[in-house]
């Protein structure tokens, strides 16, 4: 009578699960027993790594968020699955720009996004109410426009960024206050 081996037990450990977008990871395979030829780590017909010595580690970067599921096999018949989930880094925006101001007057609007390891790309659209005063490209986790604003009372500006393949959208909103300089008119007698 032939001897039968159960198959390993095969196991993963995630260095950060959930991750984000963009962001290596370090995936340990283990089997609880001696493997049978080599370790097969895939996504779909996507080979991440292969091993024929336990434990070892790949070390794969998702580009798109969502679950990715991850099967694991050697050739004696073990297998794992396992499910990485991937998403975006959530941003808050942050809208700097002075609470008041004459009509006509150069302002500077500066949003900011806290920086996340690496800088977000992507633009800041700033609004005027339903008016857009203009779109900035983010470079060094922020982005600025300067603008003139007529017309007296209160403004509320709207900061919206775009978000770009690993950062959110966020939006930020502040209110400016624009007083129109009354003209003085010459004193008839």
């Amino acid at each position: 009578m032939p001897l039968v081996l159960a198959a390993a037990l095969l196991t993963v450990f995630s260095s950060r699960n959930p991750s984000t977008t963009g962001e290596r990871i370090r995936l340990t395979i283990n089997a609880s027993s001696p493997i049978t030829g080599t370790v097969i780590v895939r996504e779909g017909d996507n080979i991440l790594g292969q091993s024929n010595i336990v434990p070892f580690d790949v070390t794969p970067e998702f580009d798109t968020p969502g679950i990715h599921k991850i099967t694991i096999e050697d050739q004696g018949g073990a297998s794992t699955t396992f499910e990485q989930y991937v998403g975006d880094v959530v941003t808050s925006l942050s809208l700097a720009a002075p609470t008041s101001a004459k009509s006509g007057q150069e302002l500077t609007l500066t949003a900011s996004l806290p920086c996340c390891g690496s800088d977000p790309t992507g633009s800041v659209t700033f609004s005027d109410g339903a008016t857009v005063l203009g779109v900035a490209p983010v470079s060094g986790g922020s982005a600025m426009l300067k603008v003139s604003l007529t017309g007296g009372g209160s403004h509320s500006i709207r900061a919206v960024y775009s978000g770009d393949v690993r950062f959110s959208p966020s939006a930020a909103v502040t209110r400016i206050v624009v007083q129109v300089q009354q003209r003085r008119r010459a004193a008839t007698h």
